[in-house]
């Protein structure tokens, strides 16, 4: 009788543990599936950059360069009226309660009308 009893109690131990540290599951940081794109648009034309990522409560800041771009902290990343002082490297740093990653670095290029050109590989 007191074998059951102390496994009862042991489980019920265990369960307030579980309960208390968030259910036991282990929270799983954020993975990107989808890369942002490096992009060339004409000047005064919109630049969009888009990461795709899997987990829960996932949060999203951009950066170009080192600087963190203010009010970029959605999953896409767009610049209206693009101008040569927007060109450079961008990435994302996606990240959840359980940790971060960062996106591959991309690069903006913008040329003047007429300068676009389209490489087909």
């Amino acid at each position: 009788m007191q074998s059951i009893l102390h496994r009862r109690r042991s489980a019920l131990a265990l369960f307030l543990v579980l309960v208390g540290c968030g259910g036991g599951a282990a929270a799983l940081g954020p993975t990107i599936t989808t890369q942002p794109s490096s992009t060339t648009v004409v000047e005064g034309s919109t630049a969009t950059f888009t990461v795709v990522a899997s987990g829960s409560s996932l949060t999203y800041q951009w950066y170009k360069g080192s600087a963190l771009v203010s009010g970029a902290t959605a999953s896409s990343y767009s610049i209206s009226n693009a101008s040569s002082s927007d060109e450079g490297s961008y990435y994302v740093v996606v990240s959840n309660a359980a940790g971060s990653t960062t996106s591959q670095t991309v690069t903006l290029t913008v040329t003047t009308s007429g300068d676009a050109s389209i490489t087909v590989k």
